[in-house]
């Protein structure tokens, strides 16, 4: 761990993004190293080690989708 001047204080206000904490870790030429995470636990475990933040997509908590071609969109 660091000490001094770049020790990380709680005043720093970190803040993580979702795609980041819960990448499953796939590269181009392979499938996912890691399982999924639930977005809802990573903000939880996000806040019991201290973060001040949560920075997200829309996509990220809400699945895109397309509207059907009956639908109108607004």
């Amino acid at each position: 761990m660091t000490s001094g001047p770049y020790e990380p204080q709680p005043e720093d206000r970190f803040t993580f993004g979702l795609w980041t904490v819960g990448n499953p870790g796939r590269d181009p030429f392979g499938v996912e190293v890691r399982e999924p995470l639930d977005p809802v636990d990573i903000v939880h475990h996000l806040a019991d080690i201290g973060a001040y933040g949560v920075t997200l997509h829309d996509n990220d908590l809400v699945p895109a989708t397309r509207p059907r071609p009956s639908e109108k969109c607004s």
